[in-house]
């Protein structure tokens, strides 16, 4: 813009944003598109797993990337499709969540909060609470999803909740 910018930075980045969202949806969607199923995988043998025991209806699964998971399963022969939630949003919808959270930003940036993007992080949260068992694959509770665990963990190490946890790590030094 030769130099010359708006009074309202924030209001100028909001349409750098939306173009950064769209660029991005572009290039996942051309790496699922692209991809080639590892079979054997853990990733792969759990999903076959759960849909051989007619689990796919008895679970959730909450989605804390874009994939289609159901696209995966079909993939693997499987022909129900599992109840799938996804947190920040799918490639189906062209619709992708990313940002901070609710606290780290003055309000001109309050589109970069994922809540008012539409994460149903606090959905999650809720549900996760009520379950009996929880099963974590692929997720690597860096800084950006951790915070949705935080509590419920210390809600188990305290013994105020006691659901059954199976936690899958790609390998032992992820452990």
């Amino acid at each position: 813009n030769n130099g010359i910018y708006p009074i309202n930075k924030s209001t100028a980045n909001i349409g750098y944003f939306k173009h950064l969202k769209n660029t991005i949806i572009d290039y996942i969607s051309i790496q699922q598109d692209n991809h080639k199923l590892r079979t054997e995988s853990y990733a792969a043998s759990l999903l076959s797993t759960m849909a051989k025991k007619s689990l796919f209806r008895q679970y959730t699964c909450y989605n804390f990337n874009y994939t289609n998971i159901n696209g995966f399963a079909k993939e693997l022969g499987c022909r129900n499709n599992l109840n799938v939630k996804y947190i920040h949003g799918n490639l189906q919808d062209k619709n992708v969540i990313f940002g901070v959270g609710e606290d780290q930003l003055v309000n001109s940036y309050d589109f970069l909060k994922k809540k008012n993007q539409g994460a149903k992080g606090m959905l999650f949260q809720e549900e996760l609470y009520k379950a009996d068992e929880v099963i974590v694959f692929g997720l690597a509770f860096g800084r950006n999803d951790i915070h949705y665990f935080i509590d419920f963990f210390k809600s188990i190490q305290s013994g105020r909740i006691t659901p059954k946890i199976t936690i899958y790590t790609y390998n032992e030094q992820e452990k």
